[in-house]
């Protein structure tokens, strides 16, 4: 009677097997956790994009008070950064919904800016945003753009307008972020060029 062999895998093969089968789990999972990373930032860029648009147009609409001088304009003026736990107070006497609303231009502007800044604290979480005048907004030493504002002189209306959003770049599972975190670049600079209203031209002739 032939001899007969038992045949199988021994112990060092089977936790080869699964040695491999881990790395190549742990190897996707990693992917998909960088996919989410690049889809949630992308999606963070389109929201500061959007944002950013919706304030160029309420600057535009409203670009003759900028000539009353920068110094009393309320939308230079704003520099928020929501991971410090600012709120965005709106004026009980300013609630400037619907026909009935008597609200002043002023009102109305500063009604819209928090509105504007709630939206933001909600959709961008630990952003920052800038609106100034700003000269040279990319440093090209670092690299990168900067919160400070380089206007020249007060009087410069031919400075660009530039609106400056930021938030922290953290992974999916690292948030409240960190304290380093917070100090973080501009990652979106829109630039906007006002001209004067024709009144304004007709009166400097």
């Amino acid at each position: 009677m032939p001899n007969s062999r038992m045949s199988g895998f021994s112990l060092i093969e089977v936790m080869i097997a699964i040695l491999v089968l881990a790395l190549g789990v742990v190897g996707a999972a990693s992917m998909q956790l960088i996919a989410l990373q690049v889809a949630r930032q992308s999606s963070f860029q389109t929201t500061a994009l959007y944002l950013a648009l919706q304030m160029a147009d309420s600057i535009r609409i409203h670009t003759h008070h900028l000539k009353n001088g920068d110094a009393h304009h309320p939308y230079l003026a704003i520099d928020y950064r929501s991971a410090d736990g600012q709120t965005v107070p709106i004026d009980g006497n300013s609630h400037c919904y619907g026909k009935e609303a008597q609200c002043s231009v002023d009102q109305l502007i500063r009604f819209e800016i928090a509105l504007w800044l709630r939206h933001l604290r909600k959709e961008l979480p630990g952003a920052r945003v800038r609106v100034c005048r700003d000269a040279q907004p990319w440093d090209a030493g670092s690299q990168q753009y900067t919160w400070n504002c380089t206007q020249g002189t007060a009087a410069d209306t031919n400075v660009a307008v530039v609106i400056k959003i930021g938030w922290p770049v953290t992974s999916l599972w690292q948030w409240p972020v960190p304290e380093p975190l917070l100090d973080f670049p501009p990652i979106l600079v829109c630039l906007l060029y006002t001209s004067p209203s024709p009144r304004d031209q007709r009166g400097s002739r």
